[in-house]
């Protein structure tokens, strides 16, 4: 006997509409970061010179890459039932790796740039 899958749509509510544009923008987010990070080195009259990133959750925090990160594997974390023991310790290995690197990369920008935001924080808006 064979498990047949059926695909409900899911109704048109503002918790679906929500989840939908935080899926998106948590899809397209590292990937523009990263693309606007790699871009700061793209001139050759800046080879030499490291540039402070500005804008969208730059303003906010210095690793919006590694908070997406983050935000997707506690997705996939939630999304699994949360009672699997592999995905708790894949999430800890995630949030404890990506922490460390956040923090050692703002402790970096703070060195090597007199002006950076002082507002700034590392990966966790209003919190580290």
């Amino acid at each position: 006997m064979g498990i047949a899958v059926l695909f409900i749509p899911a109704p048109w509510n503002h918790l679906n509409l929500s989840s939908q544009g935080g899926t998106y923008m948590l899809d397209l987010g590292p990937y523009r970061w990263k693309e606007y990070l790699g871009s700061l080195r793209d001139r050759t009259e800046q080879d030499e010179e490291y540039v402070i990133p500005h804008g969208d959750w730059f303003e906010s925090v210095s690793s919006p890459h590694y908070l997406a990160e983050i935000v997707i594997y506690a997705g996939l974390l939630v999304a699994s039932g949360g009672t699997d023991l592999t995905i708790w310790l894949l999430f800890g290995f995630v949030v404890a790796n990506l922490v460390f690197a956040a923090a050692e990369m703002h402790r970096w920008y703070l060195r090597k740039f007199d002006n950076y935001p002082s507002n700034r924080l590392a990966i966790i808006p209003f919190l580290y």
